[in-house]
């Protein structure tokens, strides 16, 4: 129709045939010439689209590899557009998760890196050149968790134990000596390499300052009590006492110092009263004797020296030595002797409770309930008692193991020590009962003599 439309318009002009047909094949050529070229394209095109599907096709493998996904496939059965846009949208979903994976990845170990280099220790590993899988993404990320606790308590432990530290330095008047002290103390907080090693080096500075700090109580404790026992053997008044007390609480080196600084006056002063002192000591022996349970043999030995009337520095030295020897043996063995003190007051508590429990005038003085009190307390010693004793003698028992030898209270073991005393307490009995029937008898007698009879009826209550 068209090419007609084109010789109608030619003959209307007038155009010669030879020129119409001229023209007409022009035309046809042209026409030709087009639909060629056009066909080209659309070959080209779909040459261009199998290429993109092959291509796509072949990303979408190898990203599934990389991805560690299975293996995509189209649907099949569609036309080739939608195949290519099929696969080009995979392509970038997957590249997508590619992305995502690797930055997540840069992330996390970046991380990771700062974290292990505070902690000072190993990087997890993930194999480089790769795209990490969903699962070890999971598992950066559950290290790197692990990793934020781990750094958060140890950074919490650090502060705490570094406060704790700076607190002894003080209290001590120490400065930080080593490299580590310096780190520890002056440094920033951020700067200091929380790892196990620095931490345990921590901990073991921390350990070295409290028994310093224990040792320095020790030190102050001993020479107070080297004070006070001068003061009391001087007489030193009360006056006097406090105002050397005041303001040296403590355990500074100034206030050891004048503890010292106050020993040495003191001692001076003791050469000035001999005698004073050898009393005071001899005093005081005899009481650390009674705490120690020495037994008179053991006590014998010292006799003469404690008798000695000649008021010598030398005399004055061995009494000294003495009341050393005999307060080392009591720090020795203070947990047994005290546990045997403990087991000592309970038993005098029994005697005082039984004589108490024997007293005819108890019914006399009982007010508010007082008798009853008695007898629960009466109960109750003779309860813990037993339980005391075993408790003493256990400890005895494992003393004397370790230590492969006897401990003796009173000169002797302690079960013979314990049983004698029960024997005295079953002879006193005995001996009492004797006695009250030595005095029955004879008020029997002076009754018969003098024809008297005292009433042992309970008077009667009035009606």
């Amino acid at each position: 129709k068209s090419l007609d439309k084109f010789y109608a318009i030619w003959e209307s002009i007038g155009i010669p045939d030879d020129a119409i047909r001229a023209r007409g094949d022009t035309v046809s050529l042209h026409l030709q010439t087009l639909i060629s070229e056009m066909l080209q394209e659309e070959d080209a095109l779909k040459d261009r689209m199998q290429k993109s599907i092959s291509e796509f096709s072949l990303q979408v493998k190898e990203l599934c590899e990389e991805l560690q996904l299975p293996v995509y496939k189209s649907q099949s059965g569609l036309p080739m557009i939608q195949k290519e846009k099929d696969l080009r949208m995979k392509v970038e979903s997957l590249s997508h998760e590619k992305n995502t994976r690797v930055n997540d990845m840069n992330r996390l170990k970046g991380q990771d890196q700062n974290l292990c280099e505070a902690l000072c220790m190993t990087p997890y590993y993930i194999p480089t050149g790769s795209v990490p899988s969903r699962d070890q993404i999971k598992e950066l990320e559950k290290h790197v968790a692990s990793l934020k606790s781990t750094k958060d308590k140890r950074l919490s432990d650090f502060l705490t134990t570094k406060k704790d530290i700076i607190k002894l330095m003080d209290e001590l008047e120490q400065d930080p000596e080593t490299s580590f002290e310096k780190d520890v103390v002056l440094e920033a907080e951020d700067s200091f390499i929380l790892s196990t090693d620095n931490l345990k080096k921590l901990l073991s500075l921390q350990q070295e300052l409290l028994s310093k700090r224990e040792e320095a109580k020790q030190i102050c404790n001993d020479l107070w009590q080297t004070v006070k026992s001068l003061w009391d053997r001087l007489d030193i008044s009360l006056s006097e006492r406090n105002a050397f007390c005041a303001g040296k609480e403590g355990y500074k080196r100034k206030i050891l110092q004048c503890l010292r600084e106050e020993i040495i006056r003191c001692e001076q002063m003791k050469l000035q009263n001999i005698e004073r002192f050898v009393l005071g000591i001899r005093k005081e022996l005899t009481s650390w004797w009674d705490t120690c349970f020495y037994s008179k043999e053991q006590r014998e030995h010292f006799d003469m020296i404690f008798h000695e009337d000649e008021f010598t520095e030398e005399l004055l030295e061995i009494h000294e030595r003495e009341l050393a020897k005999v307060k080392d043996y009591y720090q020795q063995n203070r947990e047994l002797l005290d546990k045997v003190a403990q087991r000592e007051s309970l038993f005098k508590q029994f005697l005082e409770a039984e004589k108490n429990a024997k007293d005819p005038d108890r019914f006399f003085k009982n007010r508010g309930g007082k008798l009853l009190q008695m007898e629960k307390d009466m109960k109750k010693i003779q309860k813990d008692l037993p339980k005391v004793e075993a408790k003493v003698k256990e400890a005895i028992s494992e003393w004397e193991k370790e230590n492969c030898k006897q401990f003796l209270v009173g000169g002797v073991k302690y079960d013979a020590f314990i049983d004698q005393q029960w024997l005295d307490y079953e002879e006193s009995k005995i001996k009492e009962k004797e006695q009250r029937h030595i005095k029955k008898i004879k008020q029997t007698v002076e009754e018969a003599h003098f024809g008297t009879h005292v009433s042992k009826t309970t008077p009667v209550k009035r009606r």
